[in-house]
């Protein structure tokens, strides 16, 4: 069996959780799957070198021209190479518009659908383009949560028979470490010294990072030492945002408490989740809330939005909070950070929740939605 997979996040999105949820879905399906040959959809002239060892798996650079979406090379090759499944997995974005083989597409969110104030013109006029054709012309459609299962049900009539639940894993380099060896590790290469609370992912306002950092600047009131850490990309069209915050923080009188590390390599990452006091993620909207859980393996504290997902996926062993009261914000991270007690009890359930999401269970379902189509 022949399975082509577009590796767009791979090749581009680093610092992202599709990067995340593509990068790990391939390098453990290569793994408990080796009897397909791989095609991969690939635009960059490197290869992974921990996947040299794999001798099922080809390149392939189709020079596609995505921003007009156009696919047809695409559909040119799957023709050629008597491909029998192709899998996009970054919304269903890269379906070729005429069907030569049994089609899956990962539906990580509809926001463009349901919170369009929060996606640009350009991504907007793309999802509206794209999207309804890979519904339609999908065999199987994996959504990564029942909160996505439900909003595809409610937007696409007769789908709900061709989408399977499978939540994304996480990858087994998120694990305890003991913080002094993490400390040392970030003041090393990041010159990261002091305590500090921890958001990571996207800079983008359904974030709600400007009401993270009012909550911060309360905090400060009683904790002069302690640092906020924003991590993740910030230029390109993240940048007006990211700019809005640093105006904020200067406002705020904060500066020297705010640290913006841009993208950081995802294999440093455990040592910022270990290193930090607790983990924000205030966010209106995820699909799954795949950072959380990373920050939970590291047996960390994680406080976030009371909202559809976040409950789903984390359940009662995350604090979950109105993110709109900068008040109840300050105060649970003051008793996070001072009430031992209670932050062990929160890390501790954390990260027994955290043990559900695991590669080889949800490449296992993949695998079989794979062949229950060939």
């Amino acid at each position: 069996m022949k399975i082509c997979i577009d590796s767009l996040a791979v090749n581009h999105l680093h610092g992202t959780g599709l990067y995340s949820y593509n990068f790990e879905l391939l390098n453990n399906l290569f793994e408990i799957y080796p009897q397909p040959k791989y095609e991969l959809i690939w635009e960059n002239n490197e290869i992974i070198s921990r996947w040299e060892k794999y001798k099922n798996i080809n390149y392939a650079n189709l020079n596609l021209n995505r921003i007009k979406n156009n696919y047809s090379n695409i559909e040119e090759y799957i023709k050629n190479n008597n491909i029998n499944i192709y899998h996009s997995p970054n919304n269903g974005f890269s379906i070729p518009f005429n069907k030569n083989c049994k089609q899956v597409i990962t539906v990580h969110d509809l926001i463009a659908l349901t919170d369009s104030e929060y996606v640009d013109k350009k991504y907007l006029m793309k999802f509206n383009d794209i999207f309804p054709n890979s519904v339609e012309k999908s065999d199987k459609i994996i959504a990564v949560s029942d909160f996505v299962k439900k909003e595809l049900t409610n937007h696409f009539k007769n789908c709900e028979s061709k989408i399977e639940v499978i939540y994304p894993g996480c990858s087994n380099i998120f694990r305890p470490i003991e913080k002094e060896k993490s400390k040392s590790f970030l003041k090393d290469k990041y010159n990261i010294k002091d305590d500090f609370l921890l958001y990571s992912g996207s800079i983008h306002k359904r974030k709600n990072l400007d009401k993270l950092i009012k909550a911060f600047k309360k905090v400060k009131k009683y904790n002069k030492d302690l640092k906020l850490l924003i991590v993740g990309k910030n230029n390109e069209k993240r940048e007006e945002y990211y700019l809005n915050l640093k105006k904020l923080v200067k406002d705020l009188f904060i500066e020297d408490s705010v640290i913006f590390t841009g993208l950081v390599d995802y294999k440093d990452m455990p040592y910022f989740y270990n290193s930090s006091a607790a983990v924000l993620n205030l966010s209106d909207y995820e699909g799954f809330p795949l950072s959380s859980i990373e920050a939970m393996s590291c047996k960390k504290a994680v406080i976030c939005s009371k909202t559809s997902s976040f409950e789903e996926v984390l359940g009662k062993d995350s604090i979950l909070i109105n993110k709109n009261d900068i008040s109840i914000i300050k105060d649970v991270i003051l008793e996070t950070v001072n009430n031992e007690e209670y932050r062990n009890d929160i890390e501790n359930k954390g990260k027994i929740q955290s043990q559900k999401y695991k590669w080889d269970t949800s490449n296992k379902k993949l695998v079989n939605v794979y062949e229950s189509i060939a």
